[in-house]
């Protein structure tokens, strides 16, 4: 694969791992365990209902409870309530601040008392499952579409690679109008070595080392290519009146030509 398709791929998978991630961190830190309720006791010093809203103005403390418009989820039942200015209250809210308000989740007076907290918590942890399917959703997604782009990839470079093959194989080389491949330098004392064949009194090695592709002919680099990730790419040298030509493609085949015919090939694990 050419280096801007795995830079491709591997953005998506980081973006998915990084979306995946944060749903995941966001659902566990939202669960109801992770909510921390508060009391607070003393006179309304201020309270009103508008639009589905309940705010209670207790000790200095400005408080919401929100419900529809049409007070059908106001299960405290502060759409049906009063309470005066100067009346004791005791209101159970959430310790949190969402947003700029508190939200209460239980209320008492000397008369009445209702509270939510059930369903509040209840809320939460759904709150917390869905954003953890989410995140492994989106990572499922990254993954499978990472996968199919990596296959259309290399299914298109597959054909591209045959279709080059079919052509190196038939390509007949005219020595006369080459021009000889200088010297590089030597070659690495370690390495793996992949390929290493004699043609013509010429020893041929093809030696990977340090994240080095070297072409070694006699115990010189002629050609040579670099980079950790091999991706496909083509080394060529003329040496001797021979023209060597070793190729690898998007499959992670190497192939060694001499004088335009196919020599052998390799499949590379590594």
């Amino acid at each position: 694969m050419k280096k801007a398709q795995i830079q491709a791929i591997i953005i998506i998978i980081l973006l998915s791992l990084f979306n995946c991630c944060y749903f995941i961190y966001l659902g566990y830190t939202n669960g109801s365990e992770q909510i921390v309720f508060d009391t607070v006791k003393g006179t309304v010093e201020e309270y009103r209902v508008h639009n589905g809203a309940a705010f209670v103005k207790l000790e200095g403390k400005e408080i919401l409870y929100r419900a529809s418009s049409n007070g059908e989820y106001d299960k405290l039942g502060l759409q049906n309530r009063v309470l005066h200015v100067g009346e004791f209250v005791e209101i159970l809210y959430e310790a949190k601040i969402r947003g700029d308000r508190y939200s209460i989740v239980g209320i008492s007076t000397e008369t009445w008392s209702s509270s939510i907290m059930d369903e509040y918590l209840k809320g939460w942890d759904r709150f917390k499952l869905i954003c953890i399917l989410f995140g492994v959703a989106l990572g499922l997604a990254g993954i499978i579409a990472s996968t199919v782009l990596v296959y259309k990839v290399k299914k298109k470079n597959q054909l591209s690679d045959d279709a080059s093959l079919s052509s190196d194989e038939s390509q007949v080389i005219d020595s006369r109008f080459m021009t000889p491949t200088s010297v590089i330098r030597m070659p690495s004392t370690k390495g793996r070595i992949i390929f290493c064949r004699e043609f013509n009194d010429l020893e041929i090695v093809v030696k990977r080392a340090f994240g080095v592709t070297e072409l070694i002919v006699d115990g010189m680099v002629y050609a040579e290519k670099r980079g950790i990730i091999e991706t496909s790419y083509t080394l060529e040298a003329f040496v001797g009146n021979v023209s060597i030509k070793i190729t690898m493609d998007s499959s992670a085949t190497m192939y060694l030509y001499v004088d335009g015919n196919l020599l052998e090939k390799k499949k590379r694990m590594v």
